[in-house]
């Protein structure tokens, strides 16, 4: 005659270990790759920012050089009457909170009217650290906009040749700064545009 018998609870603890650590690493792969994924679209998110602010400088620039006296050729002046000739920082171990003598280039609405001065420059009030991701929140009109954790300084990069005061070179740098899931570190995208202009 036989005897059966159940698990001791020997055995059964040793299943809810087993058991609890399996779905324990299973939880912190799924969150890992979930924090991958998010860190991966806010990166693409962001570089189509920066991709977009580097082509309005150069289309304002190249409406400098074509007419200087027009609306872009004006707001090109504007930009460049913020440049520095010091290095710009494009490193953090925190995100900025402060962007003094930062600016941001913002579209208008395409379905706009008046298609004239569709570019509006955004000072440092419109200028805030990022909720979420870096990104530009473009209103109908392009003076509301808003950016968050998004920003350009422009620097002196050449002076003419002989000591001259007028500059040859400029370059701009469009900055982003976001804390994204599952980072210790901010996350930050830069990218630089360099345009020449004329030595009179």
């Amino acid at each position: 005659m036989s005897i059966s018998r159940g698990d001791t609870i020997i055995e059964v603890m040793f299943a809810f270990a087993t058991f609890s650590m399996v779905a324990v690493g299973a939880i912190t792969i799924m969150n890992t790759g979930t924090a991958l994924s998010q860190r991966s679209l806010e990166v693409t998110l962001v570089r189509q920012q920066i991709d977009a602010q580097a082509d309005m400088v150069r289309f304002v620039h190249d409406s400098y050089l074509q007419e200087p006296a027009s609306t872009y050729g004006q707001l090109w002046q504007q930009m460049r009457s913020r440049a520095v000739t010091t290095p710009v920082q494009t490193s953090w171990g925190t995100c900025p909170v402060a962007f003094t003598n930062k600016f941001l280039l913002a579209p208008g609405s395409s379905t706009a009217a008046d298609q004239s001065n569709n570019i509006a420059l955004l000072n440092e009030s419109a200028l805030s650290s990022a909720a979420t991701y870096s990104q530009l929140q473009v209103a109908p009109s392009a003076e509301n906009s808003r950016a968050e954790g998004l920003w350009m300084d422009i620097r002196r990069a050449e002076s003419v040749a002989g000591g001259g005061s007028a500059a040859q070179a400029y370059d701009v740098y469009i900055q982003s700064c976001w804390n994204s899931p599952g980072s210790s570190v901010p996350v930050t995208l830069n990218t630089l545009v360099r345009v020449y202009e004329p030595v009179n």
